[in-house]
C-alpha cells in the first residue's frame, strides 16, 4: 500500500473521528453562550458560523477525499523481492481504481455488518482483509501472468518482510 493511500485512510478515519468532536465543541461553546447570560441574537451570532463549518465542513472535505479516491487509477505498480538475499525490483502493470477499491470496501462492510459487526468494526475489517489478502492476491496474479510462476512461488512462500509492492 503506497503512501497516498495510506494517508488518504488516515485521513478518512480521522475525520470520522474529528467530526463528533467538532460536533460536541460546537454544542458546549452554544451551550455555554446561552447559559452565561447572553441574549439570543449574540449566541447565534457567534455559535451558529462554528455550528455551520463543523456541520458542513467536515462532511464537505470528507466527500473531496472520497471523490478523489474515487477518481483515482493506479497503472502500475513496483514489486520489491528479496528471494536468496538478491534484491529483485519489478515493474508490474495493473489495472485498479479507487471505484473498485471503495466498492469492494463498501460490499465487505455490508456483508461484515450483516453478519452482526458494528459498522465500525466492520469497516477495520473490511480494511484489513481487502489490503491484506485480495489486493496481494490480485497483484500476484498479475505478476504471475507478467513474469511467470517462480516470482510468484516465491512471494507466495515468502514471509511479509521480504517482498512489499507500492502503487
Amino acid at each position: 500500500m503506497t503512501r497516498i493511500v495510506k494517508v488518504f485512510i488516515g485521513v478518512l478515519l480521522a475525520l470520522i473521528i474529528v467530526l463528533p468532536a467538532l460536533l460536541l465543541v460546537g454544542l458546549i461553546v452554544l451551550v455555554s453562550v446561552i447559559a452565561a447570560g447572553t441574549t439570543m441574537v449574540g449566541a447565534l451570532g457567534v455559535a451558529l458560523p462554528l455550528l455551520l463549518a463543523a456541520l458542513l465542513g467536515v462532511p464537505l472535505v470528507c466527500a473531496g477525499l472520497l471523490l478523489g479516491l474515487w477518481f483515482m487509477r493506479f497503472h502500475h505498480a513496483t514489486l520489491h523481492v528479496t528471494a536468496n538475499g538478491v534484491k529483485r525490483v519489478l515493474k508490474v502493470r495493473i489495472d485498479l481504481s479507487g471505484r473498485q477499491v471503495l466498492r469492494q470496501l463498501y460490499n465487505e462492510t455490508v456483508i461484515a455488518h450483516q453478519h452482526g459487526a458494528h459498522w465500525w468494526p466492520a469497516f477495520d475489517e473490511a480494511v484489513d482483509g481487502f489490503f491484506h489478502d485480495e489486493l496481494r492476491d490480485y497483484l500476484l496474479h498479475q505478476v504471475s501472468e507478467q513474469y511467470g510462476l517462480d516470482v510468484a512461488t516465491v512471494m507466495s512462500l515468502a514471509d511479509d518482510q521480504s517482498y512489499h509492492f507500492s502503487l
